[in-house]
């Protein structure tokens, strides 16, 4: 009994131990870090997307021979053109009426949001993340004012599917938990020799 107690007394089991729980808090740290870390870039490059998707819609009402049959067509082009990123977009009038939308648009009775609102009133654009309740993995939206000679005219909606951008991070989470055990257990046989 006195040999077990001198075991957990002694100053091998101690560092051990102190050893065990700075390698856990670190890997904890760094782990979370570099999931926020993904998660960031991952939305960083969806807002670029979508930013450059909503540039491409708007090109033709931006010309002033241009109608809303011709935005309507860009936005339908614009929503089938892309293969691992599937755009949808909706155009809205200044009553938040949708006037044009994409056959494959999310959520056709989704609303805007106050916020989007009044960004754009203020001239903004808002990226929002936006989860379908039934849905795994949540959809990224920019919603972009439309100015014509310097006034609001219309809403503009992109939106995209984080599929790939929501899976990469919880993949990596799930990697790190199941590798933790190990290495915690490889700590605890190197702490101790």
């Amino acid at each position: 009994m006195k040999i077990g107690i001198k075991f957990f007394k002694s100053i091998g089991f101690k560092i051990t131990l102190w050893y065990t729980f700075s390698v856990l808090v670190i890997l904890i740290i760094a782990g979370y870090f570099l999931y926020y870390q993904l998660q960031y870039k991952l939305n960083k490059e969806a807002n670029r997307l979508l930013s450059d998707e909503s540039l491409d819609i708007l090109r033709p009402i931006l010309q002033r021979d241009s109608s809303l049959d011709d935005l309507e067509a860009a936005i339908e082009r614009e929503s089938s053109d892309l293969k691992y990123y599937k755009v949808s977009a909706r155009l809205f009038d200044l009553k938040q009426n949708v006037i044009i939308a994409s056959s494959n648009f999310f959520n056709p009775s989704l609303q805007l949001s106050a916020e989007s609102i009044t960004n754009a009133k203020k001239g903004d654009e808002t990226f929002e993340t936006i989860r379908i309740k039934g849905v795994g993995s949540p959809y990224r939206l920019l919603t972009k004012p439309i100015l014509i000679d310097g006034s609001l005219k219309y809403f503009l909606q992109v939106a995209i599917h984080l599929r790939g951008a929501f899976k990469a991070p919880e993949n990596f989470k799930e990697n790190v938990i199941m590798l933790i055990p190990g290495l915690i257990l490889i700590t605890i046989i190197g702490g101790w020799l």
